[in-house]
């Protein structure tokens, strides 16, 4: 996966650079059929990058390439543009104040003929709009386009609708303050699209016209730009479009990933799978010796479990459970160890999985109960079993599952087995458990506090972490701790 990865980014790349060797190489029809007929002939690079993005909808686009010497260093573009509301903050400003100061920067440039563009990008649909006073435009853009390029592409449409005009003086607005800070700063490596945006915009001053670019906020009630979010929202027309590198890359990595993903959940049987059902990166602890210690208990690779595979010895065997010491059976299923399980990991005895094991148990004894019928309910879940028969439960629901037990003693018997083991009743029933997870009815159960203890604290660390990344101070540590961690 990896291999295929680099070889499309790589192939993707040289198609952005203008005269690159390998941007034009294409075989020709009777070649195709040549290696059709010789399978063990391997196909040009180019070929084999195509049949790689055969099943994305990456195959019929064309990369925009990019042109970094169209200016000679002493005819550099100049690009500069307004911002009439620098000092109010939109987060504590009342939007009738941006419209009052909108109103008057408007009379002060009253002799500019106002264009407002807009950009826009939502599941599914990507798109721009421009709305001047004589006509309104919207384009629809390639799904992997992002937004950046949506309002790039949008000032760039409206530029090219001044052209014609026999009037000189426009006033660009615009809600992106990327875009006017990508076009304020020059550089060889900028968007593509933001280079042809200067050089039309060089064009057109050449030619005698005065157009300047102001900023807006943007949903503050501001006429002109509010029209231009909505047209850029439903947009159905089609522009023909190149697409930048960057918009690619994204897309094409997001495409590898879910295939990725989608190929990892068929490996059931991978032990690996078991411990790590999805591919994405684990966090990284920033003292090494740590991390190998929390490695090695994920993997089930400790001293005592593997020990007697070095040595030729029988694997060590549970005394309570009859089963091989795990990492798995000692840290989680395992109940000899459930009040060491409390003591260091501070959380109480039932969670989440519990309770949907326990809804199960005793949705079974209400039903031998109303049919007064005597049942064996089997239950893959040492936990649940555990939780009903300790006295020091204090979930509601719980308490519940017991009454209703205990008022079905001479109808229900509980049974303990192993889960995956080929049980055909377990199996069916874990098969339905998880059609349940997505598509069940919803069952009013209160969660457990360490369930959202848990939830809490990832909520919170990744704001801390959000506020860390985005915040202007404390740059000389940032250095030393990039994301914030709690031992």
């Amino acid at each position: 996966m990896r291999r295929q990865k680099i070889s499309a980014l790589y192939f993707f790349r040289a198609q952005s650079v203008p005269r690159h060797p390998i941007s034009q190489l294409t075989l020709p029809d009777f070649l195709h059929r040549l290696y059709a007929a010789r399978p063990s002939h391997i196909l040009p690079f180019c070929e084999r990058a195509k049949m790689l993005l055969h099943d994305s909808d990456l195959t019929n686009i064309t990369i925009q390439s990019s042109d970094f010497f169209c200016f000679p260093p002493w005819d550099i573009p100049q690009f500069s543009y307004l911002n009439p509301f620098s000092g109010f903050d939109k987060s504590s400003t009342a939007p009738v104040t941006f419209q009052q100061l909108f109103h008057h920067h408007r009379y002060q440039y009253s002799s500019f003929i106002p264009i407002f563009t807009d950009g826009s990008k939502s599941d599914g649909h990507v798109g721009c709009g421009v709305v001047s006073p004589s006509d309104t435009l919207s384009y629809r853009l390639h799904n992997c386009c992002s937004v950046f390029t949506a309002e790039l592409v949008a000032i760039f449409c409206a530029l090219r609708e001044i052209s014609p005009s026999h009037q000189r003086n426009f006033i660009i607005y615009t809600d992106s303050m990327s875009s006017l800070e990508t076009l304020s700063t020059y550089d060889i490596q900028m968007h593509p699209v933001a280079l042809k945006i200067l050089s039309i915009l060089h064009f057109l001053r050449k030619e005698g016209f005065s157009i300047i670019f102001c900023w807006v906020p943007s949903h503050v009630g501001i006429s002109g730009n509010e029209i231009a979010d909505s047209v850029a929202k439903f947009a159905s027309t089609f522009l023909s479009q190149d697409i930048p590198y960057s918009d690619i890359k994204k897309s094409l990595v997001s495409h590898l990933h879910t295939t990725w993903q989608n190929n990892w959940d068929l490996q059931m049987n991978n032990k690996l799978h078991f411990v790590k059902p999805f591919i994405d990166m684990w966090p990284v602890h920033p003292i090494r010796e740590l991390d190998v210690k929390l490695t090695r208990p994920r993997i089930g690779h400790t001293r005592f479990t593997y020990r007697h595979l070095i040595f030729g010895e029988r694997a060590p065997v549970c005394p309570t459970c009859h089963q091989n010491f795990t990492v798995h059976h000692i840290l989680i299923e395992c109940p000899s160890f459930k009040s060491h399980r409390v003591d260091h990991f501070h959380s109480p005895s039932v969670t989440l999985q519990d309770l949907a094991e326990l809804a199960a148990i005793n949705f079974a004894a209400g039903w031998a109960l109303e049919r007064n019928v005597k049942i064996k309910v089997f239950s893959d879940s040492k936990s649940s079993i555990e939780a009903i028969r300790s006295p020091k439960v204090k979930s509601n629901f719980v308490l519940s599952v017991k009454d209703n037990l205990y008022n079905a003693k001479d109808l229900v018997s509980l049974v303990w087995v192993k889960a995956h083991a080929g049980n055909p009743g377990n199996e069916l029933a874990d098969h339905f458990a998880k059609i349940a997870s997505s598509c069940g009815a919803d069952m009013s159960i209160p969660a457990p506090y360490s369930y959202v203890k848990r939830v809490c604290k990832e909520f919170l660390m990744n704001e801390w972490n959000s506020y860390w990344k985005n915040s202007t101070t404390g740059k000389r540590t940032k250095i030393l701790r990039q994301q914030i961690w709690t031992y």
